[in-house]
């Protein structure tokens, strides 16, 4: 029995059905992943005549060749389907036709003895045949109606056809079984479109991949440690340089557990962004080849207590400079193990300098040891059960290298792994039971994740990227019946920086910068928001302040020399705590700093190329090249250090320490000067306005 429907138009398809016609044609190579990214739908197609041109720009890489299949193709479509939709019985004219004519309304024929055949005549051209109906031939109709058949089915009623519940089902001699339309196809229960984070605690609900999370199948939850070796450093690695190097930040890492110092200064420290060291763990390398006999690399640990402190400009990250917290480091060059606070010894590292050397620090119930190739050189009296930073530090020079780094929990044996994954695509077939054949089969995934085949999950760790990058693919899944397709986006987004720098040193109610209390008879100091600050006139003896306390946390605060009215620099730079702010006045060459009384502010002047503190115009730190142009001068503070350096060196740090947000300042001695440019202030700041990160 056959049956002509009417087909559907060009027009109506859907992506899916383009992309399946791609395959058809086998044109999926060439054409599949262009049309998923540019949206082509049978619109589209339906749109496209035979001597279309090739538009280069849409399609790069496609061929004429190609172009001209694909135009063939797409005419044969539109013209089979006009074709089908056209085709109607034609009507046959029957006034010479010889035969049986019964002119009644009410009208029938039957046949048999107990009349069990009928041809009824049921109403305006309907007849209505009771009895099954037999048909040697091809049976055509425009339309065909399937009815509700009562039927059982068994081997006699094998291939009988009804409509029950809304689905066209078929005897196939056992059973009545759908065919046809969507009651037999697979089902996407995860719709199309962008995918949303699942993880918890890292982004879950959120619309992309985070580039620094690696999302894991058969692996324990996030925050607990299995065995790692990612030593990378950077946006894409756990580890991270903190405020500036001396010079150059020189060592670097890969996924490998390889570390190496890529240059000579050395002097530099990375420490782990997050505290990944928890309850009972290992952290340690082995020693190898590099451009020394020598080994000059260190390890540290630093617990949450004191993090703040650390910094990227010293070979033991500021920990043999602080006075609070907790923070461990091992100094391979001195062949020896040191706590916060000193650099003297507390227990010796012997062999470490040797080639293949493995070093580690091993922590159980709090307490902290270093072992060299399996044998315990010393614990530390100080415990500590919190979680913890793992460092690396340098000390200046030529160096041997660090090879198979690691950290890997203790505590982890009889965890239950389970899966992390981005996201999952799930399907199921017409009888509602779970699809287990996943494919992508267009466009692509982020590169670093993968589609799990039997489960549809997304997992793996995105390449870094430097803003939001989107991916279009198309996943296959196969089950029971015809395979079905749906198209998918991921979108990869990078962590924002956790510094950012300011140019504005307007002055004004509305302006980060204002003067307080008069001047001394005009207030000459002039700034704008592209970080110039000159003097405009000659008395000079001013002062401006930040109306907040802008500078938090780690910060740099600084201005380079520029010409003027005259070539002596009679600038300053200041800065301010809270707790004596409501000291400083404009009508000084040092904001009234050195007739304070209380709190902490410091001030350096340039006319005196000398650095002071709170309460004195005396002496603490002297300033080389201050006068000269194009000199680099700034505060720089990390953890609550806070140093002047001129042309990146290091010109001194004050005994006195500041944790707390500061207020910056800008002074001027009296008479003409040189001006300042290129002033700024660079802070860490909160990541988003809720504490979460951000990305971008």
């Amino acid at each position: 029995m056959a049956s002509h429907a009417q087909a559907q138009s060009v027009s109506d398809l859907s992506s899916e059905g383009v992309q399946k016609l791609l395959q058809k044609w086998k044109l999926d190579d060439v054409f599949g992943a262009q049309f998923l990214d540019l949206g082509f739908d049978g619109t589209m197609l339906d749109v496209l005549e035979e001597d279309e041109p090739l538009d280069n720009k849409l399609f790069p890489t496609v061929s004429k060749l190609h172009w001209k299949i694909l135009l063939r193709k797409v005419a044969e479509l539109k013209a089979e389907s006009r074709k089908v939709t056209s085709r109607r019985l034609a009507s046959v004219d029957t006034k010479n036709f010889m035969g049986v004519r019964m002119q009644q309304d009410n009208a029938l024929i039957t046949f048999g003895e107990k009349e069990d055949v009928q041809l009824v005549r049921t109403g305006p051209k309907k007849l209505l045949v009771q009895s099954s109906l037999d048909v040697n031939g091809v049976l055509s109709s425009d339309s065909l109606v399937v009815g509700a058949s009562t039927l059982a089915c068994s081997s006699a009623s094998a291939g009988l056809l009804r409509y029950v519940d809304k689905k066209l089902k078929i005897c196939d001699g056992q059973k009545w079984a759908p065919i046809g339309g969507a009651s037999e196809k697979i089902s996407f229960v995860t719709p199309s479109g962008v995918l949303f984070s699942e993880l918890p605690e890292q982004g879950k609900g959120e619309s992309f991949a985070r580039d620094d999370v690696k999302y894991c199948l058969d692996c324990l939850a996030p925050g607990q440690m299995e065995h790692a070796t990612d030593f990378r450093i950077g946006n894409s690695g756990p580890f991270t340089f903190k405020g500036s190097c001396n010079g150059v930040c020189e060592i670097s890492g890969d996924k490998d557990g390889n570390v190496k110092l890529s240059g000579g200064n050395g002097n530099d420290a990375i420490r782990m962004k997050l505290p990944l060291l928890k309850g009972d763990f290992e952290y340690g390398c082995t020693v190898t080849s590099g451009t020394s006999s020598h080994n000059r690399f260190g390890m540290g640990l630093w617990a949450e207590n004191n993090i703040g402190q650390f910094h990227s400009g010293n070979s033991a990250g500021n920990c043999g400079s602080i006075n609070s917290g907790n923070c461990y480091f091992c100094r391979f060059e001195q062949t020896g193990c040191m706590f916060r606070g000193s650099y003297g010894t507390v227990f010796k590292l012997d062999g470490i300098h040797d080639l293949n050397a493995k070093f580690k620090f091993v922590r159980k119930s709090g307490k902290i040891c270093a072992f060299v190739n399996g044998a315990q050189r010393g614990c530390y009296s100080q415990a500590y059960s919190g979680d913890m930073y793992g460092t690396i530090q340098n000390d200046g020079g030529s160096s041997r290298n660090l090879k198979d780094c690691y950290y890997k929990s203790l505590a982890n044996k009889g965890t239950k792994k389970g899966n992390f994954p981005f996201a999952t695509i799930k399907a199921e077939n017409a009888d509602k039971t779970a699809i287990t054949d996943y494919q992508v089969v267009g466009g692509n995934l982020p590169k670093g994740m993968a589609l799990d085949k039997q489960s549809g999950m997304i997992f793996g760790q995105a390449e870094a990227v430097e803003s939001a990058k989107t991916y279009h693919f198309l996943v296959k899944a196969s089950g029971k019946t015809s395979p079905q397709q749906m198209p998918y986006t991921i979108v990869v987004k990078t962590r924002q920086p956790v510094e950012k720098i300011f140019t504005d040193f307007s002055i004004g109610s509305t302006s980060p910068f204002k003067y307080v209390g008069s001047c001394n008879s005009k207030c000459e100091i002039a700034g704008n928001t592209n970080g110039e600050v000159r003097l405009d006139g000659s008395n000079g003896n001013d002062a401006i302040v930040m109306h907040k306390p802008l500078l938090v946390g780690d910060f740099e605060y600084g201005c380079t020399v520029t010409a003027g009215t005259s070539s002596h620099n009679r600038f300053g730079m200041g800065l301010w705590s809270p707790d004596n702010i409501d000291q400083f006045r404009s009508s000084n060459s040092a904001g009234y700093c050195a007739q304070a009384n209380k709190g902490n502010c410091y001030f350096c002047r340039f006319e005196q190329a000398s650095c002071s503190y709170r309460g004195s115009y005396n002496k603490v730190l002297g300033l080389n090249n201050i006068h000269d142009l194009n000199t680099e001068f700034m505060f720089k503070r990390t953890g609550d250090q806070i140093c002047a350096y001129t042309n990146g060196n290091k010109q001194g740090c004050y005994s006195q320490k500041q944790a707390g947000p500061m207020y910056g300042a800008i002074q001027n001695d009296g008479g003409s000067s040189r001006n300042l440019k290129q002033c700024y202030w660079k802070v860490s700041i909160s990541e988003s306005k809720d504490g979460k990160p951000a990305y971008n």
